[in-house]
């Protein structure tokens, strides 16, 4: 059974309350006697990590202040809300202590924690008389004002100090895990310095405070369970993170180490049995699921290639489960991945919608990893959900763009009309690429965490797809409003996630607290139509102008390219979050369909990546992000940018292009003058049919190579590292 909040029934001596109130900022002017007044007015409440304290409904205004321990509080804005953690001597809520309403705190420890209770009428009768100690308080709610209108303050919101570590296998290795753990926490510096990681088990604890220190139950606060709190305290000073091994079966060392802990890891070797141990069931059943940091975390401990399964029956078992990580035994970025997540500095890769053009996140995703950018989360959005699911299996860039040409080009979706009831497309021909890609895999069973968005018809909201079936996400996601069959899951029908949502960077803030990288392929200031053109041609005069040799094709704007802009202009009308760094490539020269140019828009997601790391000015931004401006730079001197070959060839692959489709405008004009000849049986029609198609021939070898003089004529076309051709 849980500890309960309660008054102390000793309050702390008071020499210790005095050296705690004199250690406030708000007291640091005012003489012994106030300082002593005020340590005799306070309340001393014991307040069991996990739990809230909560002030009983008119009970006088009063602010907090920590003696031990630390506590989480909520701060609520006009901007919205933020977290914010208060530490030993820092006061809470000093806006209480003025004449007015009182502000309800309910401040929740983060672990067993001493919180004072100061009376606002105690505080006035004390400070009669010291201006000093009002000016004080003005200043310390001038701070917490200015901290909720930027909508921040303190650490910055949360960051994880304390990690709880249980095994949810008996057999688990829990002792090598820290171990390693603790090595990948050492990366986790802010600032590139080293962090240090303490490890304490049962044995370190009761070396340290004596034998059966660790079955000691938190049943009255007194000298005792101060004396524990001062050494966690300690611990905290001395150390950045503490790692606290649990026993592997619920006991008061158990419940200890999840009352000390911020954040709680469940470890289990990913072959063992799914069941839950009698510590899951205590934790995960009880009210306190909500308020803790819950994660699942499955070692995988073979060295071999196989892909993770079964993970949702691990999860169904453990509903308060908030996130579970793979991890590879042999592997230390998988430990250094996990100790991102931790620690709040994890990067998410956000990828945008663009049909085609989406191939240009390829080529982002390997210069990031080139310049060594970690990506320990990654989600998008239509196209960008495609290449975010290649992305979380971790496998090599060559097999991702192979597997892309084999969906998009060779089974050629975007081919298959069907009669238009409710898509374009065949919803058969569309689900085959999807089935492909998503290679009958669960969304928790990748190696890297994974959303993807799509859009709930029915009651206009975006939904989040991380976990279920993959292939049926990457339907749901693509489902392009009346081109491509909705998908239907669980009784909602899901569209392109680009109607709600396109850069979809919400649902990676409630992935990773730290840095978000975004890759938008929409297309800047696209010209749709030739500006010449008046009004859109009929049908009939588009269709001539594609048939005949001696004409121009009219460009205008395919069904696909007017759904696929309305929504990525109605996304950014929207959009304000921009993320920590955005990536362009220029992609504006390509169609929503052109999945064979997948080798140039790799290269102008490769280039525009480059440039974008090479824009960041601040070294401490680039280092947050995995990298550094010599790494960045080292890319470079090794040739691997600017890609321009592939340009080149691509202006080669437009230019076969045309001329292939005025040969083949050619051949048909031939052979419909032949058969209109063979008809009339005229020999005279024949010999003209025959001059007609050799003219209409030898025009559409011509025509092409006159347009490309005058294309140069009009001025170079060569492409530039970062441009389309």
């Amino acid at each position: 059974m849980s500890p309960k909040i309660k008054q102390a029934s000793t309050p702390p001596k008071a020499e210790h309350a005095i050296d705690l109130i004199r250690g406030c900022a708000l007291f640091a002017g005012a003489d012994h006697a106030v300082v002593r007044a005020v340590a005799g007015a306070i309340e001393w409440w014991s307040v069991p990590g996990g739990q809230t304290l909560t002030r009983p409904e008119g009970a006088p205004a009063a602010a907090c202040v920590v003696l031990h321990g630390k506590l989480r509080v909520v701060q609520r804005s006009a901007g919205g809300s933020f977290e914010r953690e208060y530490g030993v001597g820092e006061l809470v809520g000093p806006d209480n202590l003025l004449p007015g309403e009182a502000r309800a705190l309910d401040p929740m420890a983060l672990q067993d924690s001493e919180v004072g209770l100061l009376p606002r009428e105690a505080f006035a009768r004390a400070a009669e008389g010291c201006p000093a100690l009002w000016q004080g308080l003005s200043a310390a709610v001038g701070r917490e004002m200015a901290d909720l209108r930027r909508g921040g303050g303190g650490d910055g919101g949360r960051r994880v100090r304390h990690v709880a570590i249980l095994p949810a296998d008996p057999l688990a290795l829990i002792g090598e895990f820290s171990r390693r753990l603790a090595d990948g926490l050492a990366t986790c510096g802010q600032r590139g310095e080293a962090v240090t990681v303490k490890i304490v088990d049962r044995a370190a604890f009761e070396a340290a405070l004596g034998e059966g220190a660790a079955n000691e139950s938190l049943t009255e606060w007194d000298e005792d369970d101060r004396r524990l709190a001062r050494w966690i305290n300690h611990l905290a000073e001395g150390n950045d993170i503490v790692l606290f091994q649990a026993d592997p079966h619920w006991s008061e060392w158990t419940r200890r180490c999840v009352r000390q802990s911020e954040s709680v890891l469940f470890v289990s070797g990913a072959d063992s049995t799914r069941a839950t141990t009698a510590a899951e069931e205590e934790l995960l059943s009880g009210s306190s699921v909500e308020r803790r940091d819950y994660r699942l975390v499955l070692i995988h401990p073979k060295e071999t290639t196989d892909e993770p399964t079964g993970t949702d029956e691990w999860l169904d078992r453990r509903p308060g489960i908030a996130r579970v990580h793979h991890v590879r035994h042999w592997r230390s970025e998988d430990y250094e991945r996990l100790a991102r997540h931790l620690t709040g500095t994890a990067v998410g890769l956000v990828l945008g919608g663009g049909g085609a053009r989406g191939q240009a996140h390829l080529g982002a995703v390997e210069a990031l990893q080139d310049c060594g950018v970690h990506i320990d989360a990654v989600g998008g959005t239509s196209a960008g959900g495609g290449i975010a699911a290649l992305t979380a299996y971790g496998q090599p860039h060559a097999r991702s763009r192979e597997m892309v040409r084999e969906a998009f080009v060779k089974m050629a979706p975007f081919r298959a009309y069907s009669l238009p009831f409710h898509s374009l497309m065949r919803k058969g021909s569309v689900e085959a690429p999807a089935r492909f890609l998503g290679r009958n895999r669960l969304i928790e069973d990748l190696w890297i965490p994974f959303f993807c968005v799509s859009c709930d018809i029915s009651t206009r909201k975006k939904e989040v797809h991380d976990r279920g079936r993959l292939w049926k996400a990457l339907c749901a996601t693509t489902a392009l409003p009346g081109v491509l069959p909705p998908m239907v899951m669980r009784g909602k029908i899901l569209v392109d996630g680009g109607v709600v949502d396109n850069i979809p960077i919400e649902p990676m803030r409630g992935v990773t607290r730290g840095p978000i990288i975004v890759v938008d392929v929409g297309a800047r200031q696209e010209q749709l139509l030739d500006p010449t053109v008046l009004d859109l041609p009929v049908n009939s005069a588009v269709i001539l102008s594609h048939v005949h040799p001696l004409l121009e094709p009219v460009a205008v704007p395919s069904l696909l390219t007017v759904v696929m802009s309305t929504m990525d202009l109605a996304d950014k009308v929207r959009r304000r979050d921009q993320g920590d760094l955005e990536i362009r490539p220029d992609i504006g020269g390509y169609g929503i369909t052109d999945f064979e140019a997948q080798n140039e828009l790799v290269a102008l997601g490769y280039n525009a990546t480059i440039e974008a790391l090479r824009g960041v000015a601040d070294e401490e931004r680039l280092r947050r992000l995995g990298t550094s401006r010599a790494r960045v730079e080292r890319v470079i001197a090794e040739g691997r940018y600017p890609k321009r070959v592939p340009l080149e060839e691509g202006i080669l692959r437009q230019r076969d292009a045309r001329l292939l489709r005025a040969f083949a405008r050619s051949v048909g004009v031939l052979l419909v003058g032949l058969a209109v000849a063979g008809a009339l049986m005229s020999p005279v029609a024949v010999t003209l049919a025959v001059v007609v198609a050799l003219l209409a021939l030898l025009a559409a070898i011509v025509t092409p190579a006159v347009r490309e003089v005058i294309d140069h004529d009009d001025g170079p076309k060569a492409p530039t590292a970062g441009g389309a051709p």
